[in-house]
């Protein structure tokens, strides 16, 4: 019996912590029948993310992503000068 407690510890301190996709992918099932773990997914998915070097847009809140979609639109549908203006006028303030 004492060895079972033993084992069982050293195993528990070998364990690495789950991953961010672990974790999201757990909520995810979870949610499909669980409301309290829908909310749960969802705060987890509005919270801030540490940015990488790889992809500065992961780390991006859902607000921020939308906000950024929203000006991108808004410049698609400027003419090119236009656009040329506006980023000489925000390098120039910079």
């Amino acid at each position: 019996m004492g060895d079972t407690r033993w084992s069982f510890r050293a195993t528990r301190r070998d364990r690495r912590p789950p991953s961010d996709e672990e974790i999201e992918r757990g909520l995810r099932e979870r949610a499909v029948t669980d409301p309290r773990a829908a909310e749960i997914l969802l705060r987890w998915l509005q919270r801030p993310r540490p940015v990488t070097e790889d992809d500065a847009l992961e780390a991006l809140s859902i607000e921020q992503l939308e906000r950024l979609h929203a000006a991108l639109m808004v410049f698609s549908s400027m003419d090119p000068s236009e656009v040329g203006a506006y980023v000489r006028k925000v390098i120039e303030a910079a």
